[in-house]
């Protein structure tokens, strides 16, 4: 199925005939078959896992660091060392919660979560559990949290993630198509912190 969009043009050359054009313009194909929704799922899903990774490299490093010097941080500036909090290392383990979008209403028709670790997803059952977040009193939380819904009606996949405080994104995602077959496309940064 696809949304055709119908424009009327009134033209000020026969304003006073009152002629109109109408023109039909191709808009896009609706993303509802279950098989392109779960296409565009794993798309999120795989990207989730790529973006956690990047910082649980950087978790494992200043581990590393951390084994070797309690002080492991040194400011440049003012030759001073100090000690790296466990809050200042990026968390270790995500959730990620998903939710499917049908109409403008933007009313929820599906929702899941998973938890990612070792960048492995598992499926949370209990879709009330919540994210483990303590005081933000550094740099990250002590559990990350991504963020993905995919709205069939304008054909948009919205991706978001919270590392902590300062460690966030948000994007909004078009939904295109090569020969019938659904695809992530060009991403617009919606927010930051």
């Amino acid at each position: 199925m696809c949304i055709i969009e119908l424009n009327i043009w009134e033209t000020s050359v026969f304003l006073n005939a009152g002629v109109f054009i109408l023109e039909l313009v191709y808009v896009s194909e609706l993303l509802e078959s279950k098989d392109h929704i779960e296409m565009i799922l794993s798309s999120l899903l795989s990207k989730c896992v790529k973006v956690f990774s990047s910082f649980e490299a950087e978790r494992k490093r200043i581990i590393e660091e951390q084994k070797g010097n309690k002080y492991a941080v040194q400011n440049k500036h003012l030759s001073l060392k100090k000690p790296i909090k466990k809050i200042d290392i990026p968390p270790e383990d995500a959730i990620v919660k998903y939710q499917l979008f049908r109409d403008s209403s933007l009313e929820t028709v599906e929702e899941k979560k998973w938890h990612l670790q070792n960048c492995r997803l598992s499926p949370i059952d209990d879709i009330r559990v919540k994210r483990c977040v303590e005081p933000e009193s550094g740099m990250y939380f002590n559990q990350a949290l991504f963020k993905i819904a995919i709205d069939t009606h304008q054909n948009i996949a919205h991706f978001s993630f919270s590392m902590g405080p300062l460690f966030g994104r948000g994007f909004k995602i078009k939904i295109e198509y090569i020969d019938g077959v659904p695809y992530l496309g060009e991403e617009n940064l919606v927010w930051m912190s």
